[in-house]
């Protein structure tokens, strides 16, 4: 057939096609057939095939485009139902590392290597499986191992039935980014980290060595790392200590500032009155005070800054504590005999507030292990979950009860910190700055020549945590006992170190910097040592020891058993677990240690 156009009577152009064919009739004579057919509607819907071939053309190209700019930027998988990979790009291989083959048919989830958080998949496949999209970050593991970052958004196709039958995920590599994050937070960690440090090293003195009848214990914790609580120790004499705590008003760097020149305010002041008037006594804590203040509030006032302080000065001779107290927190003072606590609480104004305010001293009398707590708000403001704030009462309580059990100051705050912290939850945050010093008057052990005056009386002392910082343990032990056998002292240092030894390796720590606290006492008949720290207690009995050497275990608390003649193990203080070892003087021989005898085990 031919296509053309056909004029018709009314002069339209008609599209037709025609046909001709030839025939014979009977046999002999010659006809022509001529068909002619309407192929309007025909051409009609071959333009639009036409058309719409164009357009398919065109899209499918503009796909390949938007495809290959995708591929260029995104990482693209396709999952099944199942979770197991279909399909990956070229850019999922070039950041993982792997090869296609290597990819496809795997779970989805194990291209993590386990990296992402718990619950992450589950809440990912039940919105998925719902037909939701799900968004989110998400860590990957290279084939060498290493750990790349993601921001995916997973879509679901849906079948006829409304239901998803795969899933289509495309990320972006956001490693860069989170390395970049990471390295910044530890920058500014570092930042506050070695701020810490010198706010440790400047801002809070050390408690003099040697000072006989006064064991000290103190702890500072900074709600940004730096704080703006201070405190320091100034000896002045053989018998005499003055300590001065304050919490400057704000927190962070610029709190820490205004603390570290205020120390040193202080220190300049002491020197400058101590010398103008060098045949007088020296300066009391009310001038000390009303020096700093006369110095001090203009400038602070300008700055819009005020500190609270505590100036306390202790002579152990006269056994009495002279003490100012500007707006700063109360002093909780534990009596020994009653073991109840009496606030010593002062009405002045906090420094920098009020340039006609003046400061008077007050002198109390302390009686032996009495022990006087200085603190600044942020430790009894510290809040729970509901917002309640754990308040003086709730210390006096701990202390009291501390008190009580004869703890030493070290415990006693170890004690305190831990309750705070069950108080406030196991992920409770200082909402500001929280400082502790405790001080306890005790028998004078020591002379000034450094001669035992007794060895019966207890003697307190707190190790880092570390095993090489154990040292001081066994010369502590050997001048308690420098009147028994060296074999008696051997064999108590020995049990006392590996004590020591399992509370730093297995004893765990929820408080932190929290000290080993470490007791020594004596009588005529035996010598103890009680070693308390903030962590887990041990098992309920030890484990034989593997002489095969098929495993270690067991062999530190059998030597502890064995070392000496009983050891106990319980939870005297609220956070606070204690080991208890006791050895009997003069013993001839330690049945234990042939085999023969029981030993007695005290466990809770």
């Amino acid at each position: 057939p031919v296509e053309c156009m056909l004029s018709t009577p009314e002069g339209r152009q008609l599209p037709v096609s025609v046909g001709v064919r030839a025939f014979l009739a009977h046999g002999e004579q010659q006809f022509y057939l001529l068909v002619l057919e309407d192929i309007s509607e025909q051409l009609a819907l071959r333009a639009e095939k036409e058309q719409a071939d164009a357009e398919l053309h065109a899209l499918v190209a503009e796909l390949g485009k938007q495809k290959y700019a995708l591929d260029e930027h995104a990482i693209v998988s396709i999952i099944d139902l199942h979770g197991v990979v279909t399909y990956v790009n070229q850019k999922f291989c070039q950041v993982s590392g792997h090869a296609t083959e290597e990819l496809v048919g795997q779970p989805y989830r194990m291209l993590n290597g386990q990296l992402g958080p718990d619950g992450q998949y589950a809440d990912l496949w039940r919105m998925l499986r719902h037909g939701q999209t799900w968004q989110g970050e998400m860590a990957h593991q290279r084939r060498d191992g290493r750990p790349y970052w993601v921001a995916t958004t997973m879509v679901p196709w849906l079948g006829a039935d409304g239901l998803p039958f795969q899933f289509v995920a495309i990320s972006t590599d956001i490693t860069s980014r989170h390395e970049a994050e990471a390295a910044l937070q530890q920058a500014r960690q570092r930042e506050l980290d070695i701020g810490e440090e010198i706010q440790q090293r400047l801002l809070f003195g050390r408690p003099p060595g040697k000072l006989a009848g006064l064991s000290i214990a103190s702890h500072t914790e900074g709600s940004l790392g730096v704080a703006g609580d201070f405190y320091t120790f100034t000896r002045l004499g053989e018998h005499t200590l003055e300590i001065l705590t304050g919490d400057v008003m704000g927190k962070g760097v610029n709190a820490a500032l205004i603390a570290a020149g205020i120390k040193s305010t202080y220190r300049q002041i002491f020197v400058e009155l101590a010398a103008t008037h060098r045949d007088a006594p020296l300066p009391s804590p009310a001038t000390l005070m009303n020096s700093i203040h006369a110095q001090l509030t203009g400038e602070l006032i300008r700055l819009g800054v005020f500190v609270t302080m505590s100036l306390l000065r202790f002579d152990r001779l006269a056994q009495t504590v002279t003490w100012v107290n500007a707006g700063h927190t109360p002093i909780l003072l534990v009596r020994s005999a009653s073991h109840r606590v009496e606030v010593l609480q002062g009405d002045s104004l906090p420094v920098g507030v009020l340039q006609e305010e003046h400061y008077t001293e007050q002198t109390t009398v302390l009686e032996l292990g009495d022990t006087l707590l200085v603190y600044s708000d942020g430790l009894s403001e510290s809040m729970n979950a509901e917002g309640e704030q754990y308040g003086t009462d709730r210390m006096c309580s701990v202390l009291e009860k501390t008190s009580a059990f004869g703890a030493s100051p070290a415990m006693t705050l170890g004690s305190l910190r831990s309750d705070i912290r069950f108080f406030s939850g196991a992920d409770g945050k200082h909402r500001d700055d929280s400082t502790a010093v405790l001080i306890r008057l005790h028998p004078m052990r020591q002379l000034s020549d450094g001669s035992i005056r007794d060895r019966r009386a207890p003697e307190c002392f707190e190790l880092p945590r570390q095993l090489d910082q154990l040292a001081p343990l066994r010369f502590r032990i050997a001048s308690m006992c420098a009147d028994q056998p060296e074999s008696f002292v051997h064999m108590l240092s020995l049990a006392a170190f590996e004590a020591a030894t399992n509370i730093i390796r297995h004893g765990g720590e929820a408080l932190r910097g929290a000290p080993l606290c470490i007791a020594l006492k004596r009588d005529d008949t035996a010598a103890c040592v009680e070693l308390l720290y903030d962590g887990l207690p041990f098992s309920a009995m030890a484990p034989e020891p593997d002489l095969s050497g098929a495993s270690s275990g067991g062999f530190g608390l059998f030597i502890m058993e064995n070392a000496v003649d009983r050891v106990s193990y319980d939870v005297p203080l609220p956070g606070m677990v204690r080991i208890s070892l006791y050895k009997t003087f003069f013993a001839e021989e330690n049945p234990a240690m042939d085999g023969h005898g029981d030993k007695e085990r005290h466990r809770p």
